[in-house]
């Protein structure tokens, strides 16, 4: 607008310089243009064009033309024209676009040639970014970004790459174990139990698990047991239902249902008792974790069958030693014998495990409660455990069983012969005899009576 106005006055000056020029008297010419001009400038009619450009129409047909003059427009929001307006407004939309577009390339270094995929997704993120752009007139406004195709892109491939939750997971276990048990060519050697029945297993399997196995079948380790050219190891003291168990534990690391304590029983309790002594001689570490805690849980939910373990590892491993289980279970029978070994646990019993409840000091019974204990083991199976008993009998002291149950219960199980009762009832009277009658017993004053 000012340059407009230093060439309206520079073409006016121009304009009087020639019109002077052409007079002899300066004074005349003056005063003949100066009142056409103000004449033209009263008389003229203004008009607005779209490019705000103002011509004057002179009234006096004394000039030749029209001149143009482009006036300055007052500043101000209203002047403006509408064609600056939206030049103004599409130059401020190129630049919120530029800086959209910059600060999508800064996010992520994708092409903007590569297209999303709407069939990819569920949904689509919406990024928004809000910033304030300041106006002319000091005013703020927030810029929301729109998701572009990049962002829709990787939305897009996020949803592709994410993982299928609702598919099967893959077992390793039982896929070693479906290997072990329907592929059995794949299987090197058969452990045979004392019922003859080979059970098909892998030496690599059973060698990471048990060192001794490992030094038998990889390092040369002699054993009786182990038949290299017929690729067969004999367990003499293991069923078939034994060696499966301990077979599917190396290959899936847990026991087979047959042996859920879930249904407590004797059956349970002596296969549980194998398995355990299996993991014992062979030391499978793993193994003997597992038959442990599974041994003390059914002792602890059914506290008589601590008889059946004792006894089935007292068979196999012989009165004297005495392993963690094995200690576990005897426990149970001094603690609490009358829930276990007269409880019918003693039934169950072999002869080598009687014999050692009845050595047992400190079993937490009288000498009577250990007659008990004989006689309910032997009354089972008379026929072929009454020589047994008598046997076994030479462990009971009689002189401290009162008189009337030795006269009575003792002397009819026939265990002992009449001189022995006898002799020790005889005894018995001769040292209460010699006792002040303040310090005798109740049972032998009701005797007396």
């Amino acid at each position: 607008s000012k340059d407009c106005l230093i060439m309206a006055a520079i073409a006016l000056k121009k304009k009087k310089n020639e019109a002077t020029s052409s007079t002899k008297s300066p004074h005349a010419g003056a005063s003949s243009i100066a009142p056409s001009a103000h004449a033209m400038l009263s008389t003229a009619t203004r008009r607005r064009s779209s490019a705000s450009e103002v011509t004057i129409a002179p009234a006096s047909a004394n000039l030749e033309g029209k001149i143009p003059l482009f006036c300055p427009l007052p500043k101000g929001r209203f002047f403006h024209s509408r064609a600056k307006k939206e030049h103004k407004d599409h130059k401020h939309e190129n630049k919120r676009k530029e800086e959209t577009r910059e600060r999508s390339d800064e996010r992520a270094s994708v092409d903007d040639g590569i297209s999303s995929k709407r069939d990819l997704t569920r949904r689509k993120r919406n990024f928004s970014f809000k910033g304030k752009a300041r106006g002319r007139a000091g005013s703020s406004r927030s810029i929301a970004v729109e998701p572009t195709n990049v962002t829709a892109y990787l939305a897009a491939r996020f949803e592709c790459e994410k993982p299928n939750v609702s598919a099967e997971v893959y077992n390793h276990s039982a896929a070693l174990l479906h290997a072990g048990i329907m592929k059995s060519h794949m299987m090197d050697i058969a452990l045979v139990g004392k019922d003859d029945v080979p059970v098909r297993a892998s030496r690599f399997i059973l060698g990471c698990y048990s060192p001794i196995l490992e030094e038998v079948f990889f390092k040369g380790r002699d054993c009786p047991h182990y038949d290299a050219g017929k690729s067969k190891f004999v367990v003499d003291f293991c069923n078939e239902e034994v060696i499966k168990a301990a077979v599917h534990h190396c290959f899936s690391g847990e026991l087979p249902s047959e042996f859920s304590i879930s249904t407590p029983s004797e059956d349970v309790a002596r296969n549980l008792a194998r398995l355990d002594h299996f993991a014992y001689v062979y030391r499978f570490g793993a193994l003997g974790e597992v038959t442990y805690r599974a041994l003390r849980k059914l002792i602890n939910r059914r506290v008589v069958l601590a008889c059946a373990i004792f006894d089935e590892l007292s068979y196999r491993e012989g009165a004297g030693a005495v392993d963690s289980i094995k200690r576990y279970a005897l426990d149970s029978m001094r603690e609490m014998p009358m829930d276990t070994l007269l409880g019918g646990g003693v039934q169950w019993m072999k002869e080598a495990s009687v014999e050692a409840i009845m050595q047992d000091q400190d079993m937490d019974v009288d000498e009577f409660h250990m007659f008990k204990i004989l006689n309910a083991w032997a009354s089972a199976n008379s026929a072929e455990r009454l020589p047994v008993a008598r046997r076994l009998s030479e462990h009971i002291e009689l002189k401290f069983i009162e008189t009337e149950l030795l006269v009575t219960q003792v002397r009819r199980s026939e265990y002992f012969t009449e001189k022995q009762i006898g002799e020790v009832v005889k005894l018995i009277r001769d040292s209460m005899a010699s006792l002040d009658p303040c310090d005798l017993p109740i049972w032998h004053m009701q005797d007396l009576s």
